[in-house]
């Protein structure tokens, strides 16, 4: 496969970060103890679950993204614009994977999400392009920890993270101090291999099977990815998994080796130098201490207002969602403008669902009302008028 940089592949891990608390030393073992144990910690329960293949987290970016209430197709719409000021690529260079819900607390809901890009996708795809397995993110493949906590297995060249809102991250083990003392340097569940000498962990344990059915249908295989086969014969797609079977296992831990292990830890170095230097940072000394400074001293980015003018919209209309459809929606970043095409019984419906947008504080640019067929629809553009 080529060598794809990943969405953001320099900013990743620091987007993930979570807000903890210090480590409490009092609570750990003292720095570098237990590590020799470790290392006989077999990481040979980390293969694939049957049905799905194991695709390397360095492609993607895996984040928990929350959004109010909405009819399925509306969501697959709305979480494109919830990503982008999270990835370093604009929306038509990458492929968004809307996962399992993670979170519902009945008027909005978390959301797993995968961000790749669409040149790393079509490595995967050609990698197997007639394959009916799932393309599972291997990072998925760790426990999630608590709050405050890291699930961490480093596998050969490689340290997997899985963070408590169910995300997660590679990167090497040479660069995981950076990111955990920028995390404020949370306690660790060591799921297999070697830590740094420097990062003490908390307790060990075995990687788990994966049985939860929405993980293990998060399939990276989708949308303009999915399958072309579909239309195959029954018997003859029967036939081709038969085939196939057997060399999955092995395809599966070869990608592991194939898709830039032994490269990663060059490729991260050198998107890292780009990306401070175009960002006016020079690199001086070891990259590791550059990088600390510039997370240390990082201040919040300017993000846009889809998801509170989203979260508001929605909410303003609560009352009347059994009675309006929304049958389109855009988010014009430049003008933090959220279109939604709104179908209702009748004009009064429209009208009322206007008033309640205003009344939410939204300013409300209406189109022309169509009727036919008796429902009536109409165009509305909303921008917040508070920040």
């Amino acid at each position: 496969m080529g060598e794809h940089r990943s969405v953001s592949a320099a900013q990743r891990p620091a987007l993930m970060l979570l807000e903890q608390p210090s480590l409490d030393a009092a609570g750990l073992p003292a720095s570098g103890q237990g590590q020799a144990d470790t290392a006989e910690i077999e990481t040979q329960d980390f293969v694939p679950p049957k049905g799905a293949i194991f695709v390397p987290a360095e492609i993607a970016l895996l984040i928990a993204v929350t959004l109010p209430k909405m009819a399925a197709a509306q969501r697959k719409q709305a979480v494109q614009f919830a990503v982008e000021d999270k990835i370093a690529q604009p929306l038509d260079q990458v492929h968004v994977v809307l996962g399992p819900k993670i979170q519902d607390d009945g008027t909005s809901a978390s959301w797993l999400v995968a961000v790749v890009s669409n040149a790393a996708m079509e490595d995967v795809i050609a990698t197997f392009p007639a394959s009916s397995e799932t393309l599972l993110l291997d990072v998925l493949a760790l426990q999630v920890p608590a709050e405050g906590e890291w699930s961490v297995l480093v596998v050969k060249d490689r340290a997997l993270v899985r963070l408590p809102d169910q995300s997660g991250f590679a990167t090497t083990p040479s660069m995981l101090p950076i990111f955990w003392t920028a995390a404020g340097k949370p306690k660790i569940r060591l799921l297999g291999g070697v830590l740094p000498d420097e990062m003490p962990f908390l307790s060990r344990a075995g990687l788990q099977e994966i049985t939860d059915p929405a993980i293990l249908r998060f399939d990276l295989r989708s949308a303009r990815f999915g399958r072309s086969g579909a239309g195959w014969p029954k018997g003859i797609r029967a036939v081709a998994a038969v085939l196939a079977a057997a060399a999955i296992g092995h395809l599966s831990l070869i990608m592991l080796d194939i898709i830039g292990l032994q490269r990663m830890a060059a490729a991260q170095e050198s998107a890292l130098f780009a990306t401070l230097e175009a960002t006016g940072q020079p690199v001086l000394g070891d990259i590791e201490s550059t990088l600390v400074k510039v997370l240390a001293a990082q201040t919040a980015p300017v993000r846009s207002d889809f998801l509170p003018i989203l979260a508001e919209s929605f909410g303003a209309i609560g009352p009347q969602s059994g009675q309006l459809q929304i049958r389109d929606l855009r988010f014009a970043k430049a003008q933090n403008a959220l279109t939604l095409t709104v179908e209702a019984p009748d004009l009064a419906a429209l009208q009322t669902a206007e008033t309640a947008f205003a009344a939410a504080g939204l300013q409300v640019s209406a189109g022309a009302a169509t009727t036919a067929d008796g429902a009536a629809e109409a165009q509305m553009t909303l921008r917040r008028t508070t920040p």
